[in-house]
């Protein structure tokens, strides 16, 4: 018997349209080019995907941090795997991709939240970006949840996995002395706080 994605991920049905949608550019730039999946996967591929591969399209985006693989958004009401062509494993970061739209359209809640604490002053929390990194961490570790949910799956299924996407990022980082703070920390702070930062972003993939 063929392998298809389970219910839970969205195999075997149509869900309801993501009635998210990022407003509309009011400038008058050329929109991005929509890449079909079939560019990337075979068709037994798309078939295991089911309706993920006709209603989600690719779009390359070189204006992306080098910190950042990929990401998800809706525009015009079409689910977008957004992709860093700088990104080592373009067929990773897409299937990882796909699996954040269809959480989103099961109902997989985001998180986000406000804090108006600020750190004691004679702490090392002062050396942080306070508010930046407790959010930082709060939302790694609510994508470390969601990632739980199909990291094993895509590995199984399609033989990629998040090590494909950051061993290379990872070790370039190593092989010249530095770690980015991916915006929590202080330039000035402590280089354990840099290693605070990266132990976060690594445990999510």
């Amino acid at each position: 018997m063929p392998f298809c994605l389970p219910k839970c991920l969205g195999g075997g049905h149509q869900p309801p349209p993501k009635k998210r949608q990022e407003p509309k550019d009011k400038k008058t730039e050329k929109s991005p080019r929509q890449r079909s999946l079939t560019e990337f996967f075979e068709d037994p591929e798309l078939a295991i995907l089911g309706p993920l591969a006709n209603r989600v399209k690719v779009v390359i985006d070189s204006s992306l941090p080098a910190t950042l693989h990929g990401t998800s958004r809706v525009t015009d009401g079409v689910p977008l795997a957004i992709v860093n062509p700088k990104a080592p494993d373009r067929r990773y970061v897409i299937l990882h991709e796909l699996m954040h739209h269809q959480l989103d359209e099961l109902g997989c809640p985001s998180l986000c939240c406000t804090l108006q604490g600020k750190a004691p002053p004679d702490s090392w929390l002062r050396h942080t970006q306070f508010q930046a990194l407790v959010r930082g961490l709060l939302v790694q570790l609510w994508e470390l949840i969601q990632h739980s949910r199909f990291n094993k799956m895509l590995l199984r299924v399609f033989k990629c996995g998040p090590e494909s996407a950051r061993d290379g990022e990872y070790r370039s980082y190593m092989n010249k002395g530095y770690l980015p703070a991916y915006g929590m920390c202080r330039r000035d702070g402590h280089p354990s706080l840099r290693r605070l930062a990266v132990a976060a972003h690594v445990a999510t993939v």
